[in-house]
């Protein structure tokens, strides 16, 4: 990037494109994620300095390309994933020494910076919010992590609530790896055992009761509250064939009974995938 000019690697765009193409033709809900990878050994993931004017620039300018790029006539994005796993900053995300609070602040307008960036060319751009499983929403969970998941998740809300004219309309994801009821390969065969519910640590399809519910609390508090929860599960490479399939349809059939949950993504690699072919 110069003072008048961002460079963006040819090649690059040219394999979004094609993907973009080819889920588009399948008429699927498409949506891009911005990560933002950091200088650290562990290749964790991070927010962009954007007290810096150039990166603000950049950013911002980046965003739009890609949802102008990517409109109804070339693909169709529906949204942007601002981030992963933004409440996991121990194995996901570095972010040094900085507070809670300062985290939340520099969080809150990378959100904003993207979501003014593609509004400006869809006011219907669907603006993502990405956390963990980990689940500290309801009285009876906790869990020992430097950052808790529910204060994260409200202080961001009530700076977009402070800081943006109006309410801020958002999404948020919660991304999880659980295997409902330890299905396998020999529980299947064995008998699934019904009353081996989701560990209450985690957010899975038995406990997300709780943060809906801590949703619900927040909305009466602030106008900013994510008003869809899209679920999105990771198939280890390991769950194929039977385990997956009864493992998709419990998470489902739970998952659905809720009506703030909109999507449910399944996110799995070619061996479960080509599994589920034969």
């Amino acid at each position: 990037m110069n003072d008048s000019y961002i460079h963006i690697k040819k090649s690059y765009i040219n394999e979004i494109d094609k993907q973009i193409r080819a889920a588009a033709v399948k008429n699927s809900k498409i949506y891009i994620r911005l990560l933002n990878k950091k200088n650290t050994e562990d290749g964790a993931y991070g927010i962009p300095d954007l007290y810096s004017e150039q990166v603000l620039d950049y950013v911002f300018t980046v965003s739009g390309f890609l949802a102008e790029r990517y409109d109804e006539d070339n693909g169709d994005i529906s949204g942007m994933i601002v981030g992963t796993k933004i409440d996991d900053v121990e194995a996901t995300n570095y972010i040094g020494e900085i507070s809670l609070e300062e985290y939340a602040e520099r969080y809150t307008l990378y959100l904003v910076v993207v979501g003014n960036a593609v509004r400006e060319l869809n006011k219907d751009f669907d603006i993502v919010i990405p956390f963990s499983d980990m689940n500290d929403y309801s009285s009876d969970a906790y869990i020992n992590k430097n950052i808790r998941p529910s204060v994260l998740l409200e202080e961001i809300i009530y700076r977009l609530d402070k800081n943006v004219s109006g309410t801020f309309n958002c999404s948020i994801m919660i991304e999880s790896d659980n295997v409902p009821l330890n299905i396998n390969e020999q529980s299947i065969g064995d008998g699934i055992n019904i009353d081996i519910l989701t560990d209450g640590s985690v957010i899975g399809p038995d406990t997300v009761s709780g943060f809906i519910s801590y949703l619900q609390v927040l909305t009466a508090k602030y106008e900013s509250v994510p008003s869809n929860v899209i679920y999105m599960w990771s198939v280890d490479s390991d769950m194929v064939g039977n385990a997956l399939c009864c493992a998709y349809v419990y998470t489902y059939l739970r998952l659905m009974r809720y009506p703030e949950i909109s999507s449910f993504v399944v996110s799995i690699g070619n061996t479960s995938y080509e599994s589920l072919k034969m």
